[in-house]
């Protein structure tokens, strides 16, 4: 990211930050009534965020704390940006993270989607990311058309795209890294929450050839039966905004069928865990059970792991939800798409 500042003193200082710190996101977070001394935030690069006392006197910068002191920094994965182009030609770009010690050629991949979908990854320390890159994976969210954050006209242009040019977005990210080199085409895996984790059934069921395995987190996977659950709990202007988002659910039922996975597991070629929260009151657990019964209703295996009072929000879930979380994702993905 880039700060502009109108004011020449602060201007000076953000100038001199981008200077010591070019692959960071640098913010002034707080300063003495004097503007001399400054508490800076570093944010990205090869740390897993630290902060930073400047003295704009003697022009001393020094370390104060590290946001994360147990993550050392010769552990951070480089974080870099990468552009490509969609099929119907839209200018689109993610965040890849490469695994430490290794060369950015014939990696196993994670393919992430972020959720929302009205949302978006951001440039720096990512633990999810963080984490699949410690264990020897390529990560890549791609922003994809309907992100928020890159004006009004890129969220509308994912508008009725679910499943359709919103799900393109994503593959054609794989498409991509395979092409250049970076992974190996038959080495990709998907992991996503929430929206990211009805993307990764999307791949599973739409797309399925481009992926090893699929991981869905808090997934919608039965999207008539979401948007019922929408509606009970009294949240018209919720209803309003999925019409604007997914459709006309109403009128469009059976193109809502088509693009929601749970109709489609035939299709699906590659191990399957679901993982969801028990205590998740935006994607109720029950859209997880509901993909659970179609699998089993034409016989193919999958995994379930249920998440004991885990909320919705990563940021809500305990120690606990997240050990569960991160064991389960670890050990499903060594055993279907081994990093080495």
């Amino acid at each position: 990211s880039h700060v502009e500042y109108f004011d020449p003193d602060f201007a000076a200082v953000q100038d001199q930050l981008e200077e010591i710190f070019p692959d960071s996101n640098s913010t002034i977070v707080h300063y003495d009534a004097e503007f001399r001394k400054l508490i800076i935030s570093i944010v990205g690069g090869h740390t897993s965020g630290a902060y930073y006392l400047l003295d704009r006197i003697t022009g001393e910068v020094t370390l104060l704390a590290g946001a994360r002191p147990r993550i050392p920094d010769a552990s951070i994965a480089s974080v870099e940006v990468v552009h490509y182009e969609a099929r119907d030609g839209m200018d689109l770009f993610g965040y890849l993270t490469l695994p430490p010690g290794r060369d950015a050629s014939d990696l196993p991949l994670v393919m992430m989607p972020h959720g929302g979908p009205q949302a978006r990854d951001y440039y720096g320390y990512d633990e999810w990311a963080q984490l699949l890159a410690s264990r020897g994976y390529a990560v890549f969210q791609p922003q994809f058309r309907g992100s928020d954050g890159f004006g009004r006209d890129f969220v509308q242009a994912g508008h009725d795209e679910w499943g359709q040019a919103m799900q393109d977005d994503v593959s054609d990210a794989v498409l991509h890294l395979a092409n250049e080199g970076v992974v190996n085409s038959e080495r990709v895996c998907i992991f996503g929450w929430s929206y990211g984790g009805y993307a990764a059934l999307a791949g599973a069921t739409l797309t399925p050839e481009l992926y090893r395995c699929i991981i869905a987190g808090a997934p919608v996977s039965d999207i008539l039966s979401m948007m019922d659950y929408s509606e009970s709990r009294g949240r018209g202007e919720a209803s309003l905004y999925w019409s604007d988002y997914i459709g006309d659910y109403v009128s469009e039922r059976e193109h809502m069928i088509e693009i929601s996975p749970a109709y489609q597991v035939a299709n699906i070629q590659a191990p399957l865990m679901l993982v969801h929260g028990t205590d998740d009151i935006v994607v109720p657990f029950e859209q997880s059970e509901i993909m659970a019964r179609a699998m089993d209703e034409i016989g193919m295996p999958y995994e379930l792991v249920s998440i004991q009072d885990g909320p919705h929000q990563s940021y809500r879930m305990t120690v606990a939800n997240k050990l569960e979380l991160y064991t389960n994702l670890e050990r499903f993905l060594f055993e279907h798409n081994p990093p080495d």
